[in-house]
């Protein structure tokens, strides 16, 4: 059973909202400021090998498919906004105010954290934060979504040219990687893919970490461009290397 910290408020329905953050009375965004402390007061009380009874439950529109200020970009590498700052949407101090939780652990190999959220239809989600490139400031390379857990010798079959439904009937995740990408239009999704951050899936699994990239073609299907597989959860990105690995305790179940 899940168990909501006390500390954040369920809606009606039993799950959370996000938290408003334009506080109208004073003109102003109420924003984390020592989203650091806040960060590593939470790693303190969650020990690595530890089962977490503290993920909060979100309603999963509000969490992956946002369109305010502290929108989750499923599928792009957050090292984007280091190039293009202006556009940035993934400050720990804004996403922390807006979606507070007290499920964050230590990376295994100590050097950030990662914070961990349930949603309403089964879709966990983990946002990395790294204290070694800017003292957790910012999401570090992809968010995390999974539903089921898996194992790379499940995609080993796919090749470039398959479509992303055949990837889809392996992991359920792909529904919401479709939804996010079908907001862009053909002449966005050409100009990201020329920057690098064009449609991309993330697996995060039981024996590594798996970067799936598409192209969308005539048909308005995505087809495999590219296959990356790390079986030591690092994956190269556009600012720098992440480390994926999670504790074994935090996979779905």
């Amino acid at each position: 059973m899940i168990q909501i910290p006390i500390n954040i408020r369920c809606n009606a329905k039993g799950f959370l909202s996000k938290k408003p953050i334009y506080n109208n009375e004073k003109q102003q965004y109420d924003l984390m400021e020592d989203y650091v402390g806040y960060i590593e007061s939470k790693e303190s009380i969650n020990a690595y090998d530890t089962n977490l009874d503290n993920v909060p439950l979100y309603n999963h529109i509000d969490l992956l498919h946002s369109t305010n200020d502290s929108r989750i970009y499923l599928g792009r590498d957050s090292g984007f906004y280091s190039i293009y700052p202006n556009t940035r949407h993934d400050l720990a101090k804004v996403i922390l105010s807006v979606f507070p939780t007290d499920a964050i652990r230590e990376t295994p190999d100590k050097s950030g954290a990662y914070a961990i959220y349930d949603t309403d239809i089964g879709v966990r989600l983990y946002l990395f934060f790294s204290k070694e490139k800017n003292n957790y400031a910012t999401i570090d390379g992809f968010p995390v979504i999974m539903q089921k857990k898996l194992a790379f010798k499940d995609f080993e079959a796919f090749r470039t040219g398959d479509s992303i439904k055949l990837v889809g009937e392996i992991d359920p995740i792909i529904s919401q990687y479709i939804q996010f990408f079908d907001t862009g239009s053909d002449e966005a999704l050409k100009g990201y893919i020329e920057k690098g951050v064009g449609p991309t899936s993330i697996h995060l699994l039981k024996d590594g970490i798996l970067k799936i990239e598409y192209t969308r073609n005539a048909e308005d299907d995505y087809v495999i461009t590219k296959i990356v597989y790390s079986e030591d959860f690092i994956l190269d990105g556009i600012d720098g290397k992440t480390n994926y690995q999670i504790s074994e305790s935090d996979y779905v179940k």
